[in-house]
C-alpha cells in the first residue's frame, strides 16, 4: 500500500497563517482491493445481525386446480431483498415452506432479521396448465 499526500515536499502546510487542506491518495494493489470489498461484504451481514430486528409474516390459503384442491403443492414464504447486486450479496431469505393438504390448503409462518420492513412474497412451485388459482386473498404484516 502506497500512501502519498498532496502538495507534496511541503514542510509548512499553513497559508497566511491558516492551515492548508491536503489531499492524500491511497493506491491499493488487486489483492488489497479484494480484501476490502470482503471486509465490507462482512461488515455488512455483521450490521443486519447486529443491528437489524427479528420481523415475522405469515401466509395462508388454498389453491385449487381445474376446480379441484391442489394437494401436494409446495409452497415458500420469502421476504424480498432488494439488493444493489441480486443474488449475490443479500439473496431472499427463505422464512417457511410447505406443501398443500388434501383440500389444497396451506399455512405458513416465519420470521428473519433485517435492518428495514420486510417484504414478504409467496413462491407456488405447481403448473396446473397455467390454470391455478388462489381463492383466499393474503394479508402481510409487518412485524
Amino acid at each position: 500500500m502506497l500512501i502519498s499526500s498532496f502538495p507534496p515536499n511541503q514542510t509548512d502546510n499553513r497559508l497566511f497563517g491558516a492551515p492548508r487542506s491536503s489531499i492524500t491518495c491511497v493506491q491499493m494493489t488487486h489483492a488489497q482491493m479484494k480484501w476490502l470489498v470482503l471486509l465490507a461484504i462482512v461488515g455488512y451481514a455483521t450490521a443486519i445481525n447486529l443491528i437489524g430486528r427479528t420481523q415475522s409474516a405469515a401466509a395462508r390459503g388454498r389453491l385449487t386446480c381445474n376446480g379441484k384442491p391442489a394437494a401436494g403443492v409446495r409452497v415458500k414464504l420469502y421476504d424480498s431483498d432488494n439488493s444493489f447486486l441480486p443474488g449475490v450479496l443479500d439473496t431472499d431469505d427463505l422464512m417457511a415452506s410447505g406443501k398443500t393438504d388434501s383440500n389444497g390448503e396451506y399455512n405458513l409462518s416465519g420470521s428473519t432479521k433485517e435492518i428495514t420492513g420486510i417484504e414478504p412474497y409467496i413462491a407456488i412451485y405447481h403448473d396446473c396448465n397455467d390454470g391455478i388459482k388462489v381463492k383466499d386473498a393474503f394479508l402481510f404484516q409487518k412485524g
